[in-house]
């Protein structure tokens, strides 16, 4: 499958949106279970889906995406810069 074409896994609505179910998220590499993904939900730390039907739920893929990109710069904000490797030789 070519980047342009669209997974038949994916569902596609009629305005162009992209949605993702559970098995997408884990090509994303959000590899969480579903009941974690629960819990996250539950607690407000992950978007809720969208019920394509009474069993079929997934996601706008630029809610995925916009969620994955604040979880980087969380985890950017967080980091503390690399020390200079002669620090730890015992050399500074």
């Amino acid at each position: 499958m070519t980047p342009l074409q669209n997974d038949p896994n994916e569902p596609t609505g009629a305005l162009g949106l992209r949605f993702i179910g559970f098995d997408g998220l884990k090509v994303k590499g959000i590899t969480f279970s579903k009941a974690h993904l629960r819990r996250l939900m539950s607690r407000h730390k992950f978007p809720p889906p969208i019920y394509l039907s009474q069993r079929r739920m997934a996601w706008p893929e630029h809610v995925i995406h916009a969620w994955m990109e604040a979880k980087w710069k969380e985890a950017q904000a967080r980091e503390t810069p690399l020390r200079d490797v002669e620090e730890y030789d015992g050399a500074a």
